[in-house]
């Protein structure tokens, strides 16, 4: 959660990659021998050097993201006839992005809107995909809670337990239930729920609601009416507290500076990945319909959360800037005594 848990319980790592983009880019790789592409003339080999920040990621090994993003690289180079840099790069939060942007070193980074924020002027980005699915690239974030238990808002749940989907899809949903808590003038969320529960399954967060082991759940829309048509009880069930807005949670930004002619070309062939019936099926396992360009715009609702967050909350907004600005690793459960 963006403010400090007073006591945290750290689990052990886990393997799995979590990363929404980077599981686009990876379906966009998979689908490559799907779609031709015309070669490159000679002479005009621009590399493409592209990157990521760790927030992108959910417990996951530095090795295996490293290596996974590698063969993305590769895949992508040989397949799409991208000049990629082989040894695509990580970063520690803005503050590294910043450095490399404006260093020229990285042409392309996958990174959440809040990183994104966080620049503030520091770098400069032209041209941004994002995923979309049914054409649309905005995530909504649910308080979901038991119909029977009778709740009529967020101030119900004071004391109670609240698990929350960890994915970077999820990045801007803690921000959202801060930015709930104060407009009502409630306290942080670590002082005004329980315990606080942040887990990296969808169907545990919310089957823990259902099963009563928690009182509460924040999760996506897509995520719940998943897990609702899966099990129609849980939609009878389950009941919607509060609703955000629709925001975009995460971002692929093209640097001001780079080759006019091959960005145009990488997102024109990320583009019409969903064209293929290869590209179609590796999108819909990682439940991607397509990667699209959308204007900055499109970022307007999530940037103007965040500036409400900074606003009501200045001093939690401080710690999440710094945490965004750096990497640093935040248990997965908070106590409050």
């Amino acid at each position: 959660m963006p403010t400090p848990p007073r006591k945290k319980i750290r689990p052990r790592p886990r393997r799995t990659l979590r990363a929404g983009l980077l599981a686009t880019l990876g379906a966009i790789a998979c689908a490559s021998a799907g779609a031709g592409t015309a070669a490159t003339p000679p002479g005009d080999r621009e590399t493409f050097h592209l990157g990521f920040t760790y927030s992108m990621f959910t417990d996951v090994n530095e090795n295996d993201a490293r290596a996974s993003i590698k063969a993305l690289a590769t895949t992508v180079s040989r397949e799409r006839d991208i000049p990629t840099d082989p040894e695509p790069q990580l970063f520690n939060g803005a503050e590294a992005v910043a450095a490399a942007v404006r260093a020229g070193t990285v042409d392309a980074i996958g990174m959440t809107t809040g990183e994104y924020w966080t620049l503030a002027g520091e770098a400069q980005f032209d041209r941004f995909l994002l995923a979309v699915k049914d054409d649309d690239p905005t995530e909504e974030y649910l308080l979901v809670v038991p119909r029977a238990d009778g709740l009529t808002g967020v101030a119900d749940l004071r004391g109670k337990r609240l698990s929350v989907f960890a994915n970077s899809r999820m990045s801007l949903g803690p921000v959202w239930l801060e930015v709930l808590l104060a407009r009502q003038g409630l306290p942080p969320s670590a002082e005004h729920f329980g315990r606080v529960t942040t887990l990296p399954k969808l169907s545990k967060v919310v089957l823990n609601v259902f099963f009563r082991q928690t009182d509460a759940c924040l999760v996506t829309r897509r995520g719940f009416a998943t897990m609702a048509e899966l099990n129609p009880q849980v939609g009878r069930q389950l009941t919607i507290l509060a609703a955000s807005p629709a925001v975009v949670p995460a971002l692929f930004g093209f640097r001001r500076g780079f080759s006019t002619q091959l960005k145009s070309k990488i997102i024109r062939e990320f583009g019409a990945v969903h064209m293929s019936p290869a590209g179609q099926q590796a999108l819909t396992i990682f439940q991607v319909g397509q990667v699209a360009e959308r204007p900055v715009t499109a970022l307007d609702s999530a940037l103007a959360l965040l500036e409400e967050y900074a606003r009501l909350r200045p001093a939690d907004s401080a710690g999440l800037i710094s945490t965004l600005r750096r990497k640093q690793t935040i248990g997965s459960v908070s106590v409050r005594p």
